[in-house]
């Protein structure tokens, strides 16, 4: 709950800036080499992944099946492709609607998530 408030916060506040031009504004800040950007994004990733449902289904069947190792290539796959979409498609879908918008947005639902979350740590 906390880190989906934190992430709203920081969507909210970048959406919030007065750049004439957001995606040079954005791509100037954002790691321009090859390492950074893998870096980056595996940070990012790797926190938000925490606690997540898909983390605790895996752990749950590598618990039940016995076998960690194919529950950990089938995750894998599943992370690996559901990332790969995202990407393919968040690609497609900054070049239609303003960066600002899609920030607000996501603040709007991270918001709703740290409620929900917050909601049932204290059920």
């Amino acid at each position: 709950g906390v880190l989906f408030v934190v992430g709203a916060i920081v969507l909210w506040r970048d959406s919030m800036t007065n750049d004439d031009d957001t995606e040079v504004s954005v791509r100037s800040r954002l790691p321009v080499t090859f390492r950074g950007i893998v870096f980056l994004t595996f940070g990012l990733v790797f926190v938000a992944e925490w606690g997540d449902l898909t983390q605790l289904t895996g752990a749950s069947l590598a618990a039940s099946t016995g076998d960690p190792i194919m529950t950990g290539a089938g995750a894998f796959l599943g992370e690996t492709s559901v990332a790969a979409l995202a990407a393919f498609l968040g690609s497609r879908v900054v070049k239609r609607v303003n960066p600002k918008v899609l920030k607000r947005g996501a603040a709007v639902v991270f918001v709703a998530f740290a409620a929900v979350a917050i909601f049932d740590a204290f059920r």
